[in-house]
């Protein structure tokens, strides 16, 4: 089922609006150019992630695993995902990073919780939405 919602927010590139149901939707549309990094944090609802122009490089950390990762302020940790190797940093030989490639036409879905440091293997453009309309009552 498809549910029509309009950008309502300001800014270029991001908005939020809402479904026909009232249920609020927030989209960003970020464009990086290569090399771009977005430091190694976690979000506190589910996200979709499309991609619609270059490579974008996921480093994925489950969030059982958050504690090992020193947060340093609720959502960013201050590890090098670069040098996640056992004997570098404390705690790193327990961590199970995934890594992932995302192509343009491809979507990856990250659930609330989950850390991941990205980078733009590309000039690229990506489209990201949160606050789904079903319920995320966040209880990692």
């Amino acid at each position: 089922m498809s549910r029509a919602w309009t950008a309502a927010g300001s800014g270029a590139g991001s908005g939020a609006g809402s479904t026909s149901s009232g249920v609020a939707v927030a989209v960003a549309a970020p464009l990086a150019e290569a090399g771009t990094v977005t430091p190694l944090h976690h979000d506190a609802c589910n996200l979709v992630v499309a991609q619609i122009r270059g490579r974008k490089q996921f480093r994925l950390i489950p969030a059982t695993q958050w504690a090992l990762l020193y947060d340093d302020d609720g959502f960013f940790s201050s590890v090098d995902v670069d040098k996640l190797l056992p004997g570098r940093s404390p705690g790193a030989q327990n961590i199970s990073p995934l890594d992932a490639v995302l192509n343009p036409g491809e979507i990856l879905f990250i659930p609330a919780g989950w850390s991941h440091h990205v980078r733009a293997l590309d000039p690229s453009i990506s489209v990201s939405a949160t606050n789904f309309v079903f319920p995320n009552p966040r209880t990692w």
